[in-house]
């Protein structure tokens, strides 16, 4: 494993959004409009410029704390998912009232819209099930029963037409949303199911496990197509898609990131990332970020494990990070509970 060869650690963030009262769970891009969303540990989201300043405060700390959040395809919606099990949609910078989507038992770990088709939001929880909520009055739809064990993260088909669930019981499950059955169940993995990401094609779908290994299936058949081993559990996962040869990127427990071409089987670079757990990747256009349990957030040429920058400046771990969909910038959240910005 190529050891880390680090440029100078320095605080080069445009700016520092502050005004959460805890950790920050979660950070997304609006898709068009630039402004930035925070999920927190004190039960409110932010709204944020990609200045920094503070443009709205979706107070909701009766619910516990906010786990997740997703923006819808065109902004001006946000899904929120809480701790008591509740999903929000939150219409910010609007009069149109909160919706409030009662059903789940248990804390809410992840939310998504479907991105075609009738619009629906999805959610998992920490009661076992997936359900698809009507946004506009709450209604759920359907509910999507898993055999057992947590769901952890969930992901859309950019079609619509499906959706993956990955539970603490090892297995991934393709749900039809329209009738809430288990299409296909994509089984192998010892250990909890911790993050999901559709392969360039999007017939195939990667699975992140803290088995140690990320696993790609066909998501028509549920047989496995690659099993990509890492040096300890895997937290995120993240696929290159500029390149003819899709790379996959994972982020592990001991500090590690691999690269792997998933086509031939091989890892094509691994590299000690940083001193704790690697907690989020994102890929931007040339190279890969990386967010660690050590408070750093990095930035990776992957192909030669060459670290590009360090940025450092936040007072604990650093648990997402995201690219702006348009123009330069990434944004990281952490738990000491504010959001930077930093350059491309």
């Amino acid at each position: 494993m190529a050891d880390m060869v680090e440029p100078a650690a320095l605080d080069t963030s445009t700016a520092t959004c502050r005004g959460h009262r805890g950790g920050v769970l979660a950070v997304e891009w609006e898709p068009k409009a630039g402004r930035l969303a925070s999920a927190s540990l004190d039960g409110s989201l932010q709204l944020w410029s990609p200045e920094g300043q503070c443009l709205e405060v979706l107070e909701g700390t009766e619910r516990g704390f906010a786990s997740c959040l997703a923006w819808a395809a065109g902004g001006s919606r946000l899904a929120t998912g809480f701790q008591d099990g509740a999903v929000l949609i939150w219409y910010p910078s609007s009069a149109l009232p909160t919706v409030v989507c009662k059903g789940h038992k248990n804390q809410v770990r992840c939310v998504g819209w479907r991105p075609k088709g009738k619009e629906a939001v999805a959610s998992g929880s920490l009661d076992g099930t997936v359900r698809i909520w009507e946004p506009k009055k709450g209604k759920c739809l359907k509910t999507c029963q898993g055999e057992g064990g947590y769901v952890y993260c969930l992901l859309w088909h950019p079609d619509g037409t499906c959706l993956a669930a990955g539970s603490t019981d090892g297995a991934v499950r393709i749900f039809n949303p329209d009738s809430g059955g288990c299409m296909v169940k994509c089984e192998g993995h010892t250990g909890p199911v911790a993050a999901l990401a559709w392969a360039p094609g999007h017939v195939n779908l990667a699975a992140g496990s803290h088995d140690g290994t990320a696993s790609v299936w066909n998501s028509a058949t549920g047989h496995k197509v690659a099993d990509c081993a890492t040096p300890d559990r895997v937290f995120t996962i993240a696929w290159r898609t500029q390149l003819q040869r899709p790379r996959l990127a994972t982020g592990s427990a001991d500090g590690s990131i691999c690269i792997f071409d998933t086509t031939a089987g091989v890892c094509m670079a691994k590299f000690q990332a940083h001193s704790g757990a690697v907690l989020s990747l994102a890929w931007g256009s040339e190279s890969l970020a990386s967010a660690g349990q050590d408070g750093t957030v990095r930035i990776w040429e992957a192909r030669t494990a060459t670290c590009l920058a360090v940025h450092v400046g936040h007072l604990g771990a650093v648990l997402c990070v995201r690219w702006a969909p348009e123009g330069p910038g990434l944004a990281s959240a952490s738990e000491d509970g504010t959001v930077k910005i930093w350059p491309a």
